[in-house]
C-alpha cells in the first residue's frame, strides 16, 4: 500500500514545475490535476455530502468567493468577472461531486470514511486507483472548473455549480433552484471522451422491486453449495450498454433456468449480484440448497454454461466457480426461490439494448443488483430511453410483473430527455477551442442520464454543452483518467469563455 503513496508524491510533482514559459492553459491543466488528486483523497459516495461541501467551502473561503449551498448537497460559488467585464454574459461551469464506488473483492474500503489511493502512470500519462473505482467521473470536472476560476483569463462573471448524487438519479440537478441557474451559458464538464461535445442524452429510470418471505429450514436431504460468478468487465450501464458486455444477471438467469430444464430443484439461501444500478453486474455469489444426488449434474451444467458465454463474450474472463457449505442458514421455499428468478429472468431478458436507431442507442435496460439476504429479497434496475414512451411502457410492464410475482414496484428517480440544439452558439465556441488540438470535433447524442437534462428544465432558452476529458471503463475498478486529453478540453472551455467576454 506505501508504495503507491509514495508513488502520487513523486509523481505528482510532474504537475507543479515552474510555469516560466508555460500557457496559461497548461498552467490551468496543472492546477486541475493537482487539484483532482486533491479530491481524490475526499470521501463522496453518493448522499455522502459533508466532505465535499467542506472541502469546496474552504475552498472559496480561501479566493473570497461567496458561496452557497442547499439541503440536497448542492453547491455554488460565484467568480467575480475580470475588472471592465462585469455586464459580460454569465456562464455557469458545471459538474457532479459524487462518484461510483466500486472495489475488489480483496480489497475491503469504507467508501464513507476512506480516500482513494490513485496511481500515476508515467510512461502513458494515466490516472487510476489502487482496487477501486477512480472517480474521475467528475472528480476531473470539479477540478478543471476550480483552476479555470481561478485562473487569470479575463472573464465575465462565473459560477461553478456542483450538484449532489448524480450517480443516483440525477437528484441534486433535479433539486437545484430554478434561481440558481442564471445564466443563458452553462458547461457540463462530465463528458467522458476526447474531443467530442454532447447536445443530448437519454432520460433514465431506476427502480427496485422488493419482498419479504419468511426463511424455512433448509430439507435435511439437501446439500449447501456456494456459486461464485466473477471476472466480468462491467462498465457504465449506459455508455457501455452496447459494448457486448456479459452482465452477471444474465449469468445468474442462465443458471438457474438450466437447473430446471434439468429437473434440477433449488432453494435460494442467500445471493449478492451487482453493486450498483447504473453499472453493469461484475460479479454474483449465491448459496443454494439442491438434493445431494443432483450435484454431479450441478457442476456440468456450471462447465457447460461457462463454455457457452466464454464462446459468445470472448473478450470476458468469465470464472464460475462451485463450493461445498456447512452452516445453519436458512432458505428460501422452493416456490419463492424460482418465484425469484422468474422475476429476475423478466429483467435480465431486457438486459442490454433494446432500440437502436442505426448505431445509436434509443432504448436500454440494466439490472445492476440483486439480492436474497434475511427474508429480504431485491432487485434493483436502471433503464434508459430517448422516447419517453418507452420508459413509461417499461415501467409499467416492470410493475405487472411485480404484481405477478407478489414484489413491489418501489420508484426510485427519473428524468426527462434532454433533446438539445447542435447549432447553439455555446457548441460553436467550444467547436472553435478544441480546433487547436483536433482536426475534427465530434457532436454526440449520449445514451446515459446527463444532469443537462433537468438543469435545461430550469431555464427557457439556456444554452447547454457537455464536454470532458477521456476516460475508459467509468464505473468500474478499472477507470482510468488520460491525462493528454484535459487540456484540449481546457482550452475549449477557456476559448468560449473569453470568446463570451468579447460580446457586447
Amino acid at each position: 500500500m506505501k508504495k503507491f503513496f509514495s508513488l502520487i508524491m513523486v509523481t505528482s510533482t510532474l504537475f507543479s514545475f515552474t510555469s516560466c514559459g508555460k500557457s496559461i492553459t497548461s498552467k490551468i491543466t496543472d492546477n486541475a490535476i493537482n487539484q483532482f488528486l486533491e479530491i481524490t483523497k475526499i470521501p463522496r459516495p453518493a448522499y455522502c455530502h459533508e466532505p465535499m461541501l467542506n472541502y469546496l467551502s474552504n475552498f472559496a473561503k480561501a479566493h473570497s468567493f461567496n458561496y452557497a449551498s442547499d439541503t440536497c448537497g448542492n453547491f455554488w460559488m460565484d467568480v467575480p468577472a475580470t475588472k471592465g467585464y462585469e455586464t459580460k454574459p454569465k456562464i455557469i461551469l458545471q459538474a457532479h461531486t459524487d462518484m461510483v464506488c466500486e472495489h475488489e473483492k480483496d480489497y475491503p474500503i469504507n467508501f464513507q470514511k476512506d480516500g482513494l489511493t490513485p496511481v500515476i502512470d508515467d510512461k502513458n500519462h494515466t490516472i487510476t486507483a489502487y482496487k477501486t473505482s477512480l472517480g474521475a467521473d467528475d472528480g476531473i470536472g470539479i477540478a478543471m472548473a476550480l483552476a479555470i476560476a481561478t485562473s487569470d483569463i479575463p472573464h465575465g462573471p462565473i459560477r461553478t455549480l456542483f450538484t449532489a448524487d448524480e450517480e443516483v438519479g440525477l437528484i441534486g440537478a433535479n433539486s437545484v433552484s430554478n434561481e440558481v441557474i442564471d445564466s443563458d451559458y452553462l458547461i457540463n464538464i462530465d463528458g467522458e471522451n476526447e474531443n467530442e461535445i454532447v447536445y443530448s442524452s437519454a432520460g433514465h429510470l431506476i427502480a427496485r422491486h422488493n419482498k419479504v418471505i419468511k426463511m424455512q429450514s433448509v430439507p435435511s436431504t439437501d446439500k449447501k453449495i456456494s456459486i461464485l460468478i466473477s471476472g466480468l468487465m462491467g462498465g457504465h450501464s449506459g455508455i457501455d450498454i452496447d459494448k457486448n458486455r456479459l452482465s452477471a444477471v444474465t449469468v445468474v438467469t442462465e443458471l438457474f433456468n438450466s437447473f430446471s430444464e434439468n429437473k434440477i430443484d433449488y432453494e435460494i439461501c442467500d445471493m449478492d449480484g451487482g453493486g450498483n444500478v447504473n453499472a453493469i453486474a461484475t460479479s454474483a455469489k449465491t448459496t443454494i440448497a439442491i438434493d445431494s444426488s443432483k450435484y454431479n449434474a450441478v457442476e456440468e451444467i456450471i462447465k457447460e454454461v461457462t463454455s457457452n458465454f466464454k464462446s459468445a463474450y470472448p473478450n470476458e474472463d468469465l470464472k464460475i466457480e462451485i463450493a461445498d457449505i456447512n452452516n445453519d442458514a436458512k432458505c428460501l421455499s422452493l416456490d419463492e426461490s424460482k418465484n425469484f428468478i422468474s422475476l429476475l429472468s423478466s429483467f435480465s431478458f431486457h438486459q442490454g439494448v433494446i432500440k437502436k436507431d442505426g448505431d445509436r442507442v434509443i432504448t436500454s435496460s440494466n439490472t445492476g443488483t440483486f439480492m436474497v439476504n434475511d427474508s429480504f429479497c431485491e432487485i434493483g434496475t436502471c433503464s434508459r430511453s430517448h422516447v419517453t414512451a418507452d420508459l413509461d411502457s417499461m415501467e409499467n410492464e416492470f410493475k405487472a410483473n411485480d404484481e405477478k410475482c407478489g414484489y413491489k414496484y418501489i420508484y426510485g428517480s427519473s428524468s426527462p430527455g434532454w433533446d438539445g440544439d447542435p447549432n447553439i452558439k455555446l457548441i460553436a465556441l467550444l467547436k472553435e477551442g478544441y480546433s487547436e488540438s483536433y482536426t475534427d470535433t465530434k457532436l454526440s447524442s449520449m445514451h446515459a442520464g446527463l444532469e443537462c437534462s433537468w438543469l435545461s428544465s430550469k431555464r427557457k432558452g439556456i444554452q447547454i454543452a457537455c464536454l470532458g476529458a477521456q476516460i475508459s471503463d467509468a464505473h468500474t475498478t478499472k477507470e482510468t483518467l488520460y491525462l493528454d486529453t484535459i487540456e484540449p478540453c481546457v482550452k475549449a472551455i477557456v476559448h468560449a469563455i473569453k470568446k463570451l467576454a468579447d460580446l457586447n
